[in-house]
């Protein structure tokens, strides 16, 4: 999609990943030192805050426009960067903002789905399938 901005989406899939990462680690090799990986965790985080999101509309933005889209809210949400009450409020507010740019296939669809769930909003998520 021409005009698609990315940056945040990737920021919030490379966190997620490097958090299933460190899950991973954690289970197949407790004895190794994973500090690294957290320590890449928490700045990629603290950037995300920093570049991202925006806290007058209370949800993420990505790139030079600004651009408010579902696919980086539910990537940042999914990756925990902000605490789970203010991802369930990012979630509700990107739902309802008339210019986001909203999935045209059903596979965001259920990555929305399942952030709805992590973030404590289950009903939303229901709505959302029905």
């Amino acid at each position: 999609m021409k005009g698609l901005e990315r940056q945040a989406a990737m920021q919030g899939v490379l966190i997620y990943s490097c958090r299933r990462l460190l899950e991973l680690g954690s289970a197949i090799a407790p004895q190794d030192d994973l500090a690294a990986v957290e320590t890449a965790i928490t700045r990629m985080c603290a950037a995300a805050r920093t570049h991202f999101y925006d806290e007058r509309q209370q949800l993420f933005v990505s790139g030079e426009p600004r651009q408010v889209s579902w696919a980086s809210n539910v990537w940042l949400t999914l990756a925990q960067v902000l605490p789970e009450s203010q991802n369930a409020v990012a979630l509700q507010q990107v739902m309802k903002h008339d210019g986001a740019v909203r999935p045209l296939t059903p596979y965001l669809y259920h990555h929305m789905v399942d952030a709805l769930v992590q973030n404590g909003l289950p009903q939303a998520a229901r709505q959302l399938v029905e």
